[in-house]
């Protein structure tokens, strides 16, 4: 069975993400509450929401049901996900459903986001898509070590 859910703030209807999954509705709440902690810790990806969850708080959300949809492929799911988009107001940066060329188009642009260097607290130049294993290193962590004791 696929669910096309909302997630909405429990006050403002015009602050919604719509997605879609194969899961159970709870389930997805927890993958989405987990993904967004490793998102704050600076590791997971971003999904839309997760700004308005910094803004207004997580806790200030709720879950629902837009639509079952019983033995449907995931192509035809996220079609359905993404007539959802295009008839409610939501926070959704990117379609659900995508053509082969708007797929490589928008990887071509995350691959170069990825790419795109940035300085680390330490010092050092790193790549976006690598800050999560840079923290990691020991020329990372004896700077964070000697920031500490410099407090």
């Amino acid at each position: 069975m696929g669910l096309v859910y909302e997630v909405v703030h429990n006050d403002d209807n015009d602050i919604r993400y719509v997605g879609s999954t194969r899961c159970t509705l709870k389930e997805r709440w927890c993958r989405m509450k987990a993904g967004y902690k490793r998102y704050t810790k600076g590791y997971g990806l971003e999904i839309s929401i997760y700004k308005s969850f910094d803004e207004y708080g997580i806790e200030n959300f709720t879950m629902k049901v837009l639509e079952r949809a019983h033995g449907i492929s995931k192509l035809a799911l996220r079609k359905r996900e993404q007539k959802w988009i295009l008839i409610l107001p939501c926070v959704n940066k990117y379609r659900a459903y995508r053509t082969k060329q708007q797929k490589e188009e928008q990887r071509k642009q995350y691959i170069l986001l990825g790419k795109t260097p940035m300085v680390c607290t330490c010092g050092n130049e790193i790549h976006a898509c690598s800050k999560y294993l840079h923290a990691k290193t020991k020329i990372h962590l004896i700077h964070e070590f000697n920031f500490l004791m410099m407090e």
